[in-house]
């Protein structure tokens, strides 16, 4: 939605343009309508006239052209014509039945297929004696007694400390360890612990702020300073980035680097519809790129009232053109909960995971049959020279191991003729010598 398109036929400023009206051929036309013009039986019938069918006597018939011969596309012909293809039919890895069957199957035991009786017996004889052993049992009570206190160090810290942010401390899922269980958040209780974990915060912050050499912070846990002021009064408080004289930066669509950028020209690009919560963004005080939506005060200074309302209008005015109605939502807008998009981010990576496992560990390639394409070393480079020099002193250095270890086998080939051949010589000579070599 970076351009507004008022054309009601919904056609992108960017279209291919349609084949323009041809010119009248007054010639060809003058032909059709010469009566001594020699005409086949297919230009009789398009013939304007079809009382006048009469054929020039004197007009030398033509001779039929030869049907003409395209030469075969060549190599890089055909890997442009399979890109074009396989850029229009993309394939899905993701949902291959090779990815389903890696995730169906047991990551533990292997599933047989036609089992017989005597084996689903001996199947079932050995998991019983399995689950009564006692080093089993001891495990399972293990794993058990953890679980309970997952849960109970999970409720100690269902609330945050200030009771503003409950429901959006509680609306944010919990993070799956390495061990499968819910990480635990750990939640401010206490009023000196609020007061240690600010003023821990405070005096390596405000030092950076007055142009000292900023302290790092200690190498264990980060400090939750933002529970301790609250999340939502960090959320309001948003009037410094109106009064900051910087400018911001932000990435398109295509990654490219746009700005610097004023907060009126974020209201405008929000309203057009060209930036959104998702975009990245950086500003002088940042340390790295991150959403909008990521950043305490930013959406809620960009997107004011009526900046919404324009980006709704300009959403409500591509959808028409495009056929869409207006209540459903575009792709990567709709309204799902934090729980949801969890699910939903786990569930991809285990199918990432799936087709890395069932393409031996490397993603296939979009084009060239699947395969990755790969140019010579040094063929495209930008950087120092030299390391296209070292690319061709390799090569030079496998041919010539390459041409010695020819030679070097036909060295070997001729030497074990010679003493063949010696071998020959000196041995007493047969009538049926010959008659012997086959």
């Amino acid at each position: 939605m970076a351009s507004i398109n008022f054309n009601p036929f919904g056609e992108n400023w960017f279209k291919k343009p349609p084949n323009p009206l041809q010119p009248i051929n007054f010639h060809s036309f003058a032909e059709s309508i010469n009566p001594f013009k020699h005409q086949t039986q297919s230009d009789s019938f398009s013939s304007p006239f079809a009382a006048i069918s009469i054929s020039n006597p004197f007009k030398k018939i033509p001779d039929p052209d030869p049907e003409p011969q395209r030469p075969k596309p060549g190599t890089y012909k055909k890997m442009l014509e399979q890109f074009y293809w396989e850029s229009e039919n993309r394939p899905d890895y993701r949902h291959t039945p090779e990815v389903e069957k890696i995730l169906n199957e047991d990551p533990l035991f292997e599933k047989k297929e036609n089992p017989t009786q005597e084996e689903i017996e001996e199947n079932e004889r050995w998991m019983k004696e399995f689950r009564e052993n006692p080093v089993v049992q001891f495990m399972a009570r293990a794993e058990e007694i953890a679980d309970e206190l997952n849960e109970m160090e999970l409720k100690a810290n269902s609330a945050p400390y200030r009771w503003e942010d409950k429901k959006y401390w509680q609306s944010i899922p919990h993070v799956i360890g390495p061990d499968g269980r819910p990480m635990p958040r750990k939640a401010i209780r206490s009023v000196k612990e609020s007061d240690d974990k600010f003023w821990d915060f405070a005096k390596q912050f405000f030092f950076g702020l007055w142009g000292f050499r900023q302290r790092p912070y200690p190498p264990s846990r980060p400090i939750d300073v933002a529970q301790a002021v609250g999340y939502k009064r960090l959320e309001k408080r948003y009037y410094d980035f109106i009064m900051r004289s910087g400018g911001f930066f932000y990435k398109d669509r295509i990654g490219r680097t746009r700005g610097p950028c004023e907060l009126i020209q974020l209201k405008t690009a929000w309203g057009a519809g060209i930036i959104d919560k998702y975009t990245f963004i950086w500003g002088e005080d940042l340390d790295e790129w991150v959403p909008i939506g990521a950043l305490y005060g930013m959406e809620r200074a960009i997107a004011t009232w009526e900046v919404r309302l324009g980006a709704a209008a300009t959403a409500f005015i591509h959808k028409l053109q495009k056929g869409i109605p207006p209540w459903v939502p575009l792709k990567g807008f709709e309204n799902k909960s934090r729980k949801q998009l969890q699910d939903e981010a786990y569930e991809s990576k285990r199918r990432d995971m799936a087709v890395l496992e069932a393409n031996d560990g490397v993603w296939p390639g979009i084009t060239y049959g699947g395969n990755w394409y790969r140019e010579r070393l040094g063929t495209f480079t930008t950087g120092p020279p030299y390391i296209e020099e070292y690319s061709q002193d390799v090569e030079l250095l496998a041919k010539v191991r390459r041409e010695a270890a020819e030679r070097a086998k036909k060295k070997a080939e001729r030497g074990k003729q010679k003493i063949e051949a010696a071998k020959r010589a000196k041995r007493p000579q047969r009538p049926d010598d010959d008659d012997d070599d086959f």
